[in-house]
């Protein structure tokens, strides 16, 4: 799978656990603790993403990207969980099928930031302080004042 930076994940399924990403030899490694274990996990909601986090007792780094396509083949199928997801390729990203679950017309903070982290390569958002995190955090708060009333800024990737 590769995200919208370019940074490649694996992904690999089976019956008994499911779907998850994996390291590549070339996949961004977050910066973690030394008793840690850097790795991804996935989110799904309108958009499919992947975030980073250094095993599970330490959580998430925080740092969340979209994942991108050229087809729908490159978006995947959660077929194996109680409640299915399926998704398509839309302007060069993996969004929801289910148009009225996930209307293509509403956005939050949440999908705000994401798009403006898209082109943003992994390596300078790996800590909440770095200045493009910083600039995003501004962006979303003047491009979204409240979570009913968000659009996407012209500088940010488009949905």
């Amino acid at each position: 799978m590769r995200e919208t930076t370019g940074n490649e994940v694996g992904w690999e399924c089976d019956e008994s656990t499911g779907c998850h990403a994996t390291l590549l030899d070339s996949t961004f490694v977050p910066t973690c603790p030394a008793d840690s274990t850097p790795g991804y996990g996935t989110a799904w909601g309108r958009f499919f993403s992947l975030w980073t986090h250094c095993g599970i007792s330490a959580g998430s780094t925080g740092d969340e990207r979209l994942v991108a396509c050229g087809t729908d083949d490159d978006c995947p199928n959660l077929y194996m969980y109680k409640d299915p997801a399926d998704y398509e390729c839309v302007r060069g990203l993996c969004q929801n099928i289910d148009e009225e679950l996930y209307p293509r017309d509403e956005l939050w903070p949440h999908h705000v930031a994401m798009l403006c982290l898209a082109d943003i390569p992994r390596a300078e958002t790996d800590n909440w302080l770095a200045p493009e995190v910083q600039h995003v955090e501004e962006i979303v708060s003047a491009a979204c004042p409240s979570v009913d009333e968000c659009h996407v800024p012209d500088e940010c990737r488009q949905p």
